[in-house]
């Protein structure tokens, strides 16, 4: 931003500038721990008993807080009945058990930024010109909703279709990765089917508008049941859509109630209306019972019931799995915290930033051409002739395999070098027992520009990419006269991080929001419609985006239902296919002549999760210092250790937690760090003071060491540390928090020759 921090606020219409290359979208996402670190601040005891002690008495402290009853309910409430019970326990291996899992809940919610129900509201803010003006933190909600998770929905609309024999009054579609060639169609998996005339005019016929009713009686001049034989082939081999339709939105019971609406017949209309207002009511019930654990208990227990009475499934699913989307419902609340995000706080840091930003740019076209590399090399070994190519969907399959987190992906051998590039670049020969590296972004900018020179034309989904900030201050009065760190959590490349199901829905001025997103996308992107009949879909899962605009274009995928906007265009994916040209590649399509697009254009989004999940500073080490970039932590403090190293699964809790213990006051690391454990991608908050938190991270790793012997640890230190928590409520009570932003490139919109970050274009 290129305002003074003495200038009145100013809340922009549009896009601020921040510096010549960069905008930053006018909406900050605000990610607030829904509980007080101070719950969890044990005193640490003269000895290993006093320091239980002391934990002890906080865990009571904190079962006994209705918020955290009630988040507990929504979350696991078999887990939390019994581990109450067992808090009492004559037996010291159950009570010890269940101190373990309530401590950590109570650590992810008092530790962790979230955004889930009440414990971790969406908190919509603003990028001001003036100067930041963040909390105090309140237990005000603004609204607060109940909402079915679209598996549980999908579940309910499947079972009244089958129960009350509504096919009649469905809509069929084309699906949506289905084609429509000169003699027939080209299936999903891109097997031909040829079409005689009556199943030809049925598939026009089914425009996304007529049920299987007005199917039939479009078609009169042909016996209704040999209509509807055909219809039903062709349902079976997934030429049309088949059931009622549920969107992913948060209010889709709304569109099934409105297709059960179009049923003619009364009786099956009236039942199958009856089913779902039953849902619905249980639903509500869960809602009102809001602010009482008892309650919630026992309206989530009904609202199951109902929902097995109605579907014959169970009501709980992925047991055991974070962010699975687990039960019928999830809570979503708008948190009442303003937050203005200003030039004070965003200005210093820009000049670190913008070099993070470069390095991002230039990991993403990397990326895009080591996947452009690795299909052409894909072409070359499946087309049936040179110069044939290969259909996309076989592509689209083997380029998903590999962008997964943890996946092995093209993408790994560009991450690496980013990392060594940045490890010479701001460690170099330092001494490694060096806890602290600091450096001025002009001094490194240079180096910065030579080592990771790239040509800004490529990849022009990548204009988005989402920093996570938080600020360390010792109070809200340090922050405003500018004692502050601020601290990069992630670098989010070739993402949004904003556009979310939960956060879109409530955003203060949605159409405005909207319109950002489309002035900061190129045209030509295109979105994959995933199949939303997959099991890992739910309210948290992000692709699919929560904003689907008009302007895009929509790659249609399998054999469900296509729900891009109405007018947009859509490429079903069986007419696309993918040629080699020379040591590039080209996406043509069998019903478009005109259409031809790169790796980049059409794989942009999974390309983008491959960039995301990847992208880092520093190559895995035993020790990484923390990093500065002026005012800026680029890299926070970090050790990791072998299994070996640590207590063995075993040892007693008691010697386990001393063993433990002695390896972090070895190391000198703080008191409080984050911790990353084998295989798990989540990391969780470690208090070395506190006996009950380390045996939380005892039991992931005797979970772990069990199932990869040759495992690794991660311990991150914690900053902000509970020192620096500036953000209280009323009380005084500390809080965690981040700060995402969105950052546009400005570089692939113009005549893309700006090459170096900060340069004039």
């Amino acid at each position: 931003m290129t305002v003074t921090v003495g200038d009145a606020p100013h809340e922009p219409a549009g896009p601020l500038p921040y510096g010549p290359d960069w905008t930053i979208l006018p909406s900050v996402f605000a990610r607030v721990a829904g509980m007080p670190m101070d719950w969890i601040l044990a005193e640490p005891g003269a000895d290993h008993a006093g320091a239980r002690a002391a934990g002890e008495q906080a865990l009571a402290e904190i079962v006994r807080q209705p918020l955290f009853a009630e988040a507990l309910t929504w979350q696991n409430r078999d887990m939390f009945r019994q581990a109450r019970r067992n808090l009492d326990s004559a037996r010291p291996q159950r009570r010890r058990e269940a101190q373990r899992r309530l401590w950590a809940y109570a650590a992810r919610y008092c530790a962790k930024n979230d955004t889930i129900g009440f414990f971790g509201p969406i908190v919509w803010g603003s990028v001001t010109t003036g100067a930041t003006d963040i909390g105090p933190v309140t237990d005000r909600l603004l609204r607060r909703g109940v909402f079915f998770e679209h598996w549980a929905l999908r579940a309910v609309a499947t079972a009244i279709e089958t129960r009350h024999g509504l096919d009649p009054w469905t809509i069929p579609r084309l699906a949506a990765g289905v084609a429509v060639v000169a003699d027939g169609v080209l299936l999903a998996d891109n097997a031909p089917l040829r079409l005689d005339a009556l199943p030809r005019r049925v598939v026009e016929v089914c425009d996304g508008t007529r049920t299987v009713v007005d199917v039939v009686d479009e078609l009169a001049d042909h016996p209704a049941p040999e209509v509807g034989a055909v219809l039903t082939r062709l349902r079976a081999m997934g030429v049309l859509t088949a059931g009622l339709v549920v969107p992913r939105r948060v209010d889709p019971e709304a569109h099934l109630r409105g297709q059960l609406a179009r049923v003619a017949d009364s009786r099956r209309r009236v039942a199958a209306q009856a089913d779902l207002a039953e849902l619905v009511a249980a639903r509500d019930r869960v809602a009102d019972a809001a602010g009482d654990a008892d309650r919630l208990t026992e309206a989530l227990e009904g609202l199951d019931d109902t929902f097995v009475a109605i579907t014959g499934r169970e009501a709980r699913r992925g047991t055991g799995q974070f962010y699975a989307g687990r039960g019928v419902v999830y809570e979503d609340c708008l948190g009442d915290l303003p937050v203005r995000l200003g030039a004070d706080v965003l200005d210093p840091i820009r000049p670190a930033l913008e070099l993070l930003l470069f390095s991002a740019a230039w990991f993403t076209r990397a990326v895009a051409q080591a996947y452009e590399r690795f299909i052409a090399d894909l072409i070359t070994a499946q087309e049936p002739a040179p110069g044939a190519g290969v259909p996309l969907s076989e592509i689209l399959t083997a380029v998903a395999g590999t962008t997964a987190w943890g996946a092995r992906s093209p993408a790994d051998a560009v991450a690496e070098r980013l990392r060594r590039t940045w490890h010479a670049l701001l460690v170099g020969d330092a001494d490694p027992g060096r806890r602290r590296i600091g450096h001025d972004a002009t001094a490194l900018r240079s180096g910065v520009e030579s080592a990771f020179a790239h040509d800004v034309v490529g990849w022009r989904g990548t204009r988005l990419y989402s920093p996570d900030l938080m600020i360390a201050a010792r109070s809200a009065a340090d922050l405003r006269d500018g004692r502050f760190l601020a601290v990069l959590g992630e670098l989010h490349p070739a993402h949004n991080t904003m556009d979310v199901l939960a956060a879109d829905a409530w955003h203060p001025d949605r159409d405005r929001w909207h319109g950002w997103l489309d002035s900061s996308a190129p045209t030509d992107r295109v979105t994959p419609l995933y199949p939303l009949d997959h099991d890992q879909i739910n309210s948290r899962t992000v692709p699919p985006s929560a904003y689907l605009s008009p302007s895009a274009t929509y790659l249609g995928l399998g054999s469900g239902v296509p729900y891009h906007p109405r007018g947009a265009r859509m490429l079903p994916v069986s007419a696309l296919r993918a040629t080699r040209v020379g040591d590039r590649v080209v996406i043509t399509s069998a019903v478009d002549p005109e259409y031809a697009a790169d790796v980049p254009t059409v794989f942009g989004e999974l390309l983008a999760n491959a960039a995301a999940t990847r992208f880092g500073i520093l190559p895995a080490a035993d020790h990484r210092p923390r990093l500065c970039i002026g005012d800026l932590v680029v890299q926070r403090e970090s050790w990791t250790l072998p299994y070996p190293e640590l207590p063995s699964p075993n040892q007693g809790p008691d010697r386990a937690c001393d063993v433990l213990r002695a390896i972090g006051a070895a190391r000198d690391m703080p008191r409080h760090v984050f911790v990353t454990v084998g295989g798990e991608r989540k990391p969780f908050h470690l208090d070395f003071g506190n006996p009950l938190s380390v045996e939380v991270l005892l039991s992931h790793l005797r979970r772990q060491q069990r199932a990869e012997p040759t495992g690794r640890v991660t311990f991150v230190e914690m900053l902000p540390d509970p020192d620096q928590l500036w953000l209280t409520d009323a009380a005084g009570r500390r809080y965690t928090a981040e700060f995402r932003i969105t950052c546009v490139d400005q570089r692939t919109a113009g005549n893309g020759h700006s090459s170096s970050p900060g340069a004039q274009p």
